[in-house]
Order: structure tokens, then C-alpha cells, then sequence
């Protein structure tokens, strides 16, 4: 995570890294010290499917200043965070669950406040973050994370795996196990082993286990506590139920069992089988794990060499995927060598960029005649468009899924689901890949006929309903069981059936379940088992299954994608941010309901308020636009008291000026221009700078610039054709500044004037370049050393080993490949057209149109393969931190620089989505949108992300933003034809076109942060 610093509190922000997910960033990021790790886990043995955990993690501050502390971590396949606490005031407070962007949106509120929130949210897959503030220096915060999970069944057990992930020597590590409800032959055994373990005793009808630690090192690879319970027979069925808290007279059901299916286990015979593979090779940087790749491809090797001692026929095409799709290469088992080209092909790849999961969806048409997919990936996408749909091609053959990822490592599991059970195939997990014998029992597995779940039918008691899976489902065989949940009526008893199929045979199972017993412990386990197995079915379609996703979420209290759980402190904040605390804090909570009671309803508008503000700036806007600056104004205005601080700049001025004077007829360099800048940039105060700046020339005549007619910025005493303004102070940065100027070429025709006597003018034109930033890293200087494209990115591959988690390293060396396939991107931008036509781009540079395109196609391979390579290495960022709106807004810039609209789209259509607080997220895709290469312009969605700017309501961080929009939308609606129908629906009072020079808007990425600039 990138550190923050605020002046005004001094609040800094580290990672808090707990198990082997990290935070990556360009600043100091340092983990803060977890000093204690308290570990508890409760089962009822009466249905061992699900148990839960609670980790209470203790992290303390060894640094001198406040800070802001944000904790990543992964849970299980099958886990759910059900409950997050912070201690307040040295007691753990239960936070409630919130729509997710309002609870983001709180947090970061109360941050700048300056007091005590607490939040947990899920990033993207089964990666999860919480954010804490404030940790002061030298001390501690508690946070304590609850989550529900899914044991395992192995050798007719069923296991449970506690993480139990740290890297920090712990001052303390406490384990509590308890087992509730066991039966006589389901005592608890641990797993032989297993360090962290201390014998179960049975007390009160409990077995428990307590271990506690002082001085505890961490452990080299996987960190577990795992232990075993009941031994059951293959077929035996299970099942629970458990009375809805909340209406008495509904309870929840839930069964797990698995069909005998061995009679069916009839192999295909060899005669019958004529396999053609496509193996879908993800090679992006989040695969750069070498021994998870080494698993992943011994397991291939295994399976081929089984086909293949087997005598079966097999073609293999193999496709490397990244950022985007590589030639397909052909490799044919029954070749003596085979195997060697495929090994060396799948080590030699260079994994690096994003990953884009939904360019698969051509594959089909790429390649006919597929009998299989083996798709090795963790499937997380990262750029593109993230809807399963456009997979639906994909999935007309069985896709069989590797990945190697350790549980503590990130994972898709919502769209591993979905590609598997659409498409017949199956997951096939690390502990599958690297098992014992595993590979007999994979071959086994791909080359027999799935077994799939049908229906379920209700005998009696027609009161049941609600039944999940709603839909057919493969089974996994031997390692899970089938699970099945439903609602049903808590004084009565209900009978169904469950019918299965394999190979066209039909298997049925029916079973009684028994009435719900009132008197019995509610942990509330089934509850949320049943709201998990719904969120299943719906989170591979999150955007089209929003409202239910975030009904569960709020109903069932648990986080999801559109759900995050959130402590606040005081009644006040819980009234300011309208969110009801936790019935657990039992004051807290009543009285705010008591509020809430006696709150006066009436509803006030604040429409007409914020069109009066807005009115008000623009008119100020307006005159400023209208007014005629004089001699005379500029003569008043650069009358100013002098300083020593003053002289001092006007001597360095007076000392550089032979340098100037000797280039008198040639471009002045960016570095000389920018050194002066920053000389005058010491003055403390607009008005002084102007007031040196004007006796530097006086001194030295052949400086002053002539610059014709002028308009002045709300008082700004510059004599420049510039329009300055600021957009926000929470917006992001143009890290164009980084590789390519925000202003790429020229300011053309500004004259110079050179006088020896009397003041008198004479003009000579100049022109002033902007020149590209040049970083002058060691990195940079030991890639432009090279004579070649391979050269340079083998330099590249060797100094990401030192620089993998800073973004701009990326940034820097994509920039450098862009640059040197610069033959085909243009050397025109967007202000200079506005400059002539007032027809400007906020991202101002030039995009491919049709024409560069045709001019790149006849372009040589080598520059194409540097713009290729170079997009690559930038959509590395995106690997880096997931749902990073900081390092999405940077690389959706850079897209745009290069004219890849599609792909600038869509990532800055998903800022809107995780930063609807901020109007620069709308404002920015506006913008884009307006551009004259997108196809299919939707003038009204456009209008509305302007308006939403206007006249939408933001925090004070934002202010006069409106303004800053007006003139983008006034540009857009004097623009397009379409004009009159949006202008209709928009106040005639805000409409006017005020065309200027030159425009300049800076915006940067970096929350609580302030920027000065200074013409």
C-alpha cells in the first residue's frame, strides 16, 4: 500500500500483512508488527459440513506517528465473514453490515475526521481487506475477523483446516477448539503432523482443545491446524436443521451426501477415444510463482504420459493468454519428443502482464473440434470486461480447471464455479494437483461421465421451498459431497427425494427431514450456510444479480461483493451516516432507535440549493471570462514589495541568462525551463512570484515574454494565454508526467522579445518543447543500453526480480517501449486542435484513428512488437493491487495516450462502480466517451455523467469541480449536432461556450493530499 501523509494529522497509512498476501506500492510500505494472534473455532458435531472461526489479530505501531492501518488476507474456497469487531476504548465493538460503497465512503469520512472507524470488505475473489484508524504511535488495535467455512471429507472423515498464517515472531499465540455435541465414535483426532495441536479433552459434553504459546517463530511454508471428526460411511447422508431466528415459524434445512456411484464408474473404452486438448495457459504476472507452475505442469506431464502409455490418440493445441491471446502451437502425443518441445515451451514463457480471462470466448471459433479445455489459471481477470456470458461458447465443451494457488493465495472461485458446472468439467485444486496417487484418480476422473445433481422432489409437507442448488450441477467425486439447503416449515416434519444421473442412469435418494428442535443451541450456522449456497448461484453474474446479492448480504449479515461490515464509535456518527449499530451494543442501539422514533420526517431538497452554488460560480466564471485586461491592469499588477527572497531569484535569473541569450534561435529544453520555474516557485504567494518575475525581466530585457491579449484567472497576475484550474484534491494523478507530457509536442508560437535600449520590443518567435519525463532510474539507464527489442526486455525481465511491486517501474519501462514505437502514434494532440478549432480532449493526446491504424498495420514488426510488449508491461499495475482505483485511473490514462479505447473504457466504467463518491470517476468516462473513435457515441449517457457532476452532491474535498465540468460539457454540447435535445433538460443560464488557448486541468491520485501550482 502506498503511505500517506497529511500535514494536518499526520496520518500515514501502512499495510498490515497478515499471511502471505502483500500490498504493493511506490512508497515506504512496511508492515506493522503483529505482536498476538488468538484462534477460535467452534463445530456441532451433529452435522461436521460447516464450523466456524474467529481470528483476533493484536498489531502495534513501533512508529512515531499516527496511522491508518489496511490488512489483506484470503479466506477458504467455501468461507464467509460473517461478524468484524474493533476495539474501542479496550472492547471489542461488533460492526454491522453496510452497503459496501457507503460503507467505504463512512470510513473515509470518519478518517478525515480524525476518529475511530473500522471496516472489512471483499476486493475481488476470496481476497479480503479491512481497514483500520486511527493506530496511534506505540500503540495497538484488536481486530477480529469471524468467518464460517466448509470442512472437507476425506477417507470417510471430515476435515477441518484452521489457517493459522503469520511472519512476525508472535508475544503470544492462543488456539481454542471446541466440539460440540459429539457422539460417541466422533471424538476429534488431530492429523498427524501438526505443530500446533494440544490433546482434546471432553468436558460437559465438549471436547476441547486450548493451546497457548508465548515467543512463537513463524513456520516455513503452509501455517494450518487441521484435525478430523466421525467416520462415515461413503453413502451415509447427514442433515440438520435449525429454527430461523428471525421468524419462529420457518426453519432451515441443510443435507449433505454423496450417491454410490461405483457401479457407474464404467470407463470409456480406448477404441472410443480420440481426445483433442486445448490447454488455455495463463502466463501473466500474478503466475509467476514458480512452484506453483512446477506442480501445475508435472501434473499435465502425468496425465499425458497415463493417455499415452494407454495407447489413446491425443492432439494438443496449447494457447498462452495474457493481456491478450498468443498464437496457438500445435504438439501431437504420439511424437517421440513431444513432450520436450511442449516443457520447454510452457518454462520459456515470460509471465508478465494482466490477465484477460474473457478473450477465451473466441477460442471456439479459433480452434474447431475441442473434445477438452484444460484451463490452468486462478481466474481473476484484470483487464476487460468481467461478465461469464461472453464465455458461454467456451463452455459447450467440458473445461477442466488447474490451479496450483496455496488457500491462502487468491482465487475466482465464483467464475471457476460457473465455467465448471456450465460446461461439465471440474476443479481441480492444489491439494488434488499435489496429493498422494492424485493423478489416477484425475485421469480417472476427466476420462468417466460426470455425475450430476437433477432435482429435487417434495413428497410431503408442501411448505418446503427455497431449494439450493436451484439448478443441475456436476458432482466432485470422492473429495466433496453434495450439498443441498432449503427452507421449510419449523413445526413439521417434510419427506423428498433427490434424483442424480450418470451415463443416462438415474440414481434417487429419499429421506425424512425431522421438525426443527426449539430447545436446541442456535448458532446460526445453517442460516448462513443457505445464504451461501444463493450467493453461488449469483456471483458469477454480480453486476446483473446486484439488488439479491446485496439483500442476502444485508439480510443474512454477511459480506459479499456489495456488502462490507462497518464499526463506528458514537451514537452521532451512527445518526450522521444513518446506520443502525449493532443490537449487541445494547445502549448504542437503542438509543438510536429512539432517535430514529422521534426524528422529524420531513424531507428537505437541497435541488434548488445546489443550482444556486453552481449558478453562482459559473456567472464568477463568466465575468472573469468577459473581462479586457489592459496595460494598465498588467502595470498594477506586477507592482508588488520586493523581498531578499526576491533578489535572490532575480540574481540566479540575471546569472542564466547568457545561457539563454546563446539559444536564442533554438527550442528552450524542458530542464532550463523547469529550473527557472523553480526558482520563481520559491516565492511564498501568487502575487510575489509575479512581482519577482517582473523585476527579473526588467534586469534582463531579452527574457520578458510578449504574449498577445490576455485573460486573467480569478485574480492570478500571470501574462500568460492560460487557463489554470484545480479539479480536486482526491482525484487522480496524469502519471503522463512520468512518460509522456499531458501537453506532448509544442506550444507553438509564443514570441520571445529582446530589447537593448529604451524598452523597446522586438520580436523573434520561439518555440517551447515540453520534453518526455526521463525518470534516470539504474533500471532505465540499463535498458536504453540495449541494441534490441529481445535485449531490452530480457533487461526488463531481470530488474522486475527488484522492482516487482512498484508500479512505476512498470509505468517507467512501458513508456520506454511506447516511445520507441513511436513511428506510430502521432505526433498531434488534442490542445493543439483546440488551440485552432476549441476542440480539446482533457486527455490530450491524439488517439489512433482509422488512418494510424492503416499506418500501423504497414509499420514494421519490430515497432509492433514494442507497442505489444509495452502494453503488456503496463497492464502489469493491474496485477499488482487488485480494485486499486489509484492504479486503475493511471493505466485507464495510458490507454487512452494510446488510442485502446475499449480497454480504457471498460476499466474506467469499473472506477465508477468502486468510487461513485468521487465525480472525477464520472467526469473521466465522459470524457472519454465524447471521444471521435468510440463508436456508437451515446450522447444522452454522456450528458448524464455530466450532470451528475454538476449538479451531484460531494464533499467539500471537491469543491468547484462543477465548474471545471461546465466548460467540458459547454464544449461537448457546442460540439455535437445533438445539442438542442440535451440543452432542453438543462438550465439556459449554465449554457455558454467560453473557448480559450489553452486549457489546463491537473488531477492526481493520492487521497488527503494537496498540490500547488504555480505559472
Amino acid at each position: 500500500m502506498t503511505l500517506y501523509f497529511n500535514d494536518d494529522n499526520s496520518r500515514s497509512s501502512f499495510p498490515m500483512y497478515f499471511g502471505c498476501q502483500t500490498k504493493f506500492g511506490d512508497a515506504a510500505s512496511t508492515p506493522l508488527k503483529l505482536i498476538k494472534l488468538h484462534v477460535e473455532q467452534q463445530v456441532n458435531a451433529k452435522f461436521p459440513l460447516i464450523h466456524q472461526v474467529a481470528t483476533t489479530m493484536t498489531f502495534k505501531n513501533d512508529y512515531s506517528r499516527v496511522l491508518e492501518g489496511a490488512l489483506e488476507f484470503t479466506l477458504p474456497e467455501k468461507a464467509t465473514i460473517c461478524g468484524f469487531g474493533l476495539d474501542v476504548d479496550g472492547v471489542i465493538v461488533d460492526g454491522v453490515v453496510v452497503e459496501k460503497e457507503k460503507a467505504r465512503i463512512t470510513f473515509e469520512k470518519e478518517v478525515r475526521k480524525g476518529v475511530d472507524p473500522g471496516l472489512v470488505e471483499m476486493v475481488q475473489g476470496n481476497i479480503f481487506r479491512t481497514r483500520v484508524y486511527p493506530i496511534q504511535a506505540g500503540g495497538i488495535r484488536i481486530v477480529r475477523v469471524i468467518y464460517q467455512d466448509q470442512s472437507k471429507f476425506g477417507n470417510d472423515h471430515f476435515i477441518f483446516n484452521i489457517p493459522i498464517y503469520f511472519n512476525t515472531t508472535l508475544d503470544n499465540l492462543d488456539i481454542s477448539l471446541i466440539c460440540a455435541h459429539p457422539s460417541n465414535h466422533s471424538q476429534p483426532q488431530f492429523l498427524s503432523n501438526i505443530k500446533f495441536q494440544q490433546p482434546f479433552i471432553n468436558s460437559n459434553g465438549k471436547y476441547c482443545s486450548e493451546l497457548h504459546l508465548v515467543n512463537v517463530k513463524p513456520l516455513e511454508g503452509e501455517q494450518s491446524l487441521m484435525y478430523m471428526l466421525r467416520n462415515l460411511a461413503q453413502e451415509q447422508l447427514i442433515c440438520s436443521v435449525e429454527v430461523d431466528s428471525v421468524d419462529l415459524n420457518q426453519a432451515y434445512f441443510a443435507l449433505c451426501y454423496m450417491p454410490p456411484f461405483q457401479q457407474f464408474n464404467r470407463m470409456i473404452d480406448n477404441n472410443e477415444k480420440a481426445m483433442s486438448i486445448c490447454i488455455l495457459w495463463d502466463a501473466s504476472l500474478s503466475r509467476a510463482n514458480v512452484e506453483n507452475r512446477n506442480h501445475e505442469i508435472n501434473i499435465l506431464k502425468n496425465i499425458l504420459n497415463i493417455w499415452q502409455s494407454n495407447g489413446i490418440h491425443v492432439s494438443i493445441t496449447v494457447i498462452a493468454f495474457r493481456d491478450v491471446l498468443e498464437e496457438p502451437n500445435i504438439f501431437q502425443l504420439h511424437d517421440k519428443d513431444y513432450w520436450s518441445k511442449l516443457n520447454q515451451f510452457l518454462t520459456g514463457l515470460s509471465y508478465d502482464g494482466a490477465t484477460n480471462i474473457f478473450q477465451l470466448a473466441t477460442i471456439s471459433t479459433i480452434i474447431p473440434n475441442i473434445t477438452h479445455y484444460f484451463l490452468f489459471s486462478d481466474c481473476l481477470s484484470t483487464i476487460c470486461n468481467n461478465d461469464p456470458t461472453q464465455l458461454n461458447q467456451l463452455t459447450t465443451k467440458p473445461i477442466w480447471i488447474f490451479n496450483a494457488n496455496a488457500v491462502h493465495e487468491p482465487t475466482n472461485f465464483s467464475l471457476i464455479n460457473y465455467l465448471t458446472n456450465a460446461s461439465g468439467g471440474s476443479y481441480i485444486s492444489r491439494d488434488k494437483i499435489i496429493g498422494q496417487y492424485s493423478v489416477n484418480h484425475i485421469v480417472q476422473w476427466i476420462d468417466k461421465p460426470q455425475a450430476r445433481y437433477i432435482s429435487t422432489d417434495i413428497i410431503t409437507n408442501a411448505n418446503v421451498h427455497d431449494i439450493y442448488p436451484s439448478h443441475s450441477i456436476v458432482l466432485v467425486p470422492n473429495t466433496e459431497r453434495f450439498v443441498l439447503v432449503g427452507k421449510m416449515s419449523s413445526t413439521a416434519s417434510a419427506k423428498i427425494a433427490i434424483n442424480f444421473s450418470i451415463s443416462n442412469q438415474m440414481h434417487r435418494k429419499e429421506l425424512i427431514i425431522d421438525r426443527a428442535d426449539s430447545t436446541s443451541e442456535n448458532y446460526g450456522l445453517l442460516r448462513r450456510l443457505y445464504a451461501k449456497q444463493m450467493l453461488v448461484e449469483l456471483t458469477a453474474f454480480p453486476e446483473k444479480n446486484k439488488k439479491r446479492i446485496l439483500d442476502i448480504g444485508m439480510k443474512y449479515s454477511i459480506v459479499n461483493d456489495f456488502t462490507s461490515i462497518l464499526v463506528l464509535e458514537t451514537l452521532q456518527q451512527h445518526i450522521e451516516h444513518n446506520i443502525c449499530p449493532h443490537p449487541s451494543r445494547t445502549t448504542l442501539y437503542n438509543d438510536y432507535m429512539k432517535y430514529q422514533q422521534n426524528k422529524n420526517q420531513q424531507e428537505t431538497t437541497k435541488t434548488q440549493a445546489k443550482l444556486t452554488t453552481v449558478l453562482n460560480l459559473w456567472q464568477a466564471r463568466c465575468a472573469w471570462y468577459d473581462k479586457t485586461i489592459t496595460d494598465t491592469d498588467r502595470r498594477n499588477a506586477f507592482k508588488k514589495k520586493t523581498s531578499s527572497q526576491h533578489d535572490r531569484i532575480a540574481q540566479r535569473l540575471r546569472q542564466r541568462t547568457q545561457a539563454y541569450e546563446c539559444s536564442a534561435r533554438s527550442p528552450i529544453s524542458y530542464e532550463s525551463s523547469r529550473r527557472t520555474i523553480n526558482d520563481i516557485m520559491e516565492c511564498q504567494s501568487l502575487e510575489h512570484m509575479s512581482h519577482s518575475y517582473n523585476r527579473a525581466l526588467d534586469m534582463e530585457p531579452s527574457l520578458k515574454l510578449s504574449l498577445p491579449r490576455l485573460r486573467v484567472y480569478e485574480g492570478m497576475s500571470f501574462d500568460d494565454d492560460l487557463e489554470v484550474e484545480r479539479s480536486s484534491t482526491d482525484v487522480d494523478v496524469f502519471r503522463q508526467l512520468r512518460s509522456h507530457s499531458l501537453i506532448q509536442d509544442s506550444i507553438n508560437d509564443v514570441s520571445t522579445t529582446s530589447n537593448t535600449t529604451n524598452n523597446k520590443i522586438t520580436s523573434s518567435t520561439h518555440t517551447i518543447i515540453l520534453q518526455n519525463w526521463d525518470p534516470k532510474t539504474p533500471y532505465m539507464e540499463k535498458i536504453k543500453s540495449s541494441s534490441n527489442l529481445q535485449t531490452a526486455y530480457e533487461i526488463y525481465l531481470n530488474e522486475r526480480q527488484s522492482y516487482s511491486k512498484s508500479p512505476s517501474f512498470y509505468f517507467d519501462v512501458a513508456s520506454y517501449f511506447f516511445s520507441q514505437a513511436k513511428s506510430v502514434i502521432t505526433k498531434s494532440s488534442f490542445i493543439d486542435k483546440f488551440n485552432q478549432q476549441h476542440l480539446t480532449s482533457i486527455f490530450g493526446i491524439q488517439l489512433f484513428s482509422k488512418k494510424n491504424d492503416r499506418n500501423s498495420n504497414a509499420s514494421s514488426s519490430s515497432v509492433n512488437k514494442y507497442q505489444i510488449l509495452g502494453l503488456r508491461i503496463l497492464t502489469n499495475v493491474l496485477e499488482l493491487e487488485l480494485e486499486s482505483p489509484q492504479l486503475l485511473r493511471t493505466v485507464a490514462y495510458k490507454l487512452v495516450e494510446l488510442g485502446l479505447l475499449n480497454l480504457a473504457e471498460n476499466v474506467l466504467r469499473h472506477i465508477v462502480n468502486l468510487r461513485s463518491d468521487e465525480p472525477q470517476s464520472y467526469r473521466d468516462l465522459a470524457l472519454l466517451l465524447q471521444e471521435p473513435n468510440i463508436q456508437n457515441k451515446n450522447i444522452a449517457e454522456i450528458s448524464d455523467l455530466f450532470k451528475k457532476v454538476v449538479f451531484g452532491e460531494w464533499d467539500e474535498r471537491f469543491t468547484e469541480i462543477e465548474v471545471t465540468t461546465l466548460h467540458e460539457f459547454n464544449w461537448f454540447l457546442f460540439q455535437f449536432h445533438q445539442q438542442q435535445q440535451i440543452s432542453n433538460s438543462l438550465d439556459n443560464r449554465l449554457i455558454r461556450h467560453l473557448p480559450v488557448d489553452l486549457r489546463i486541468v491537473m488531477v492526481w491520485n493520492t487521497n488527503d493530499t494537496d498540490v500547488d501550482l504555480h505559472v
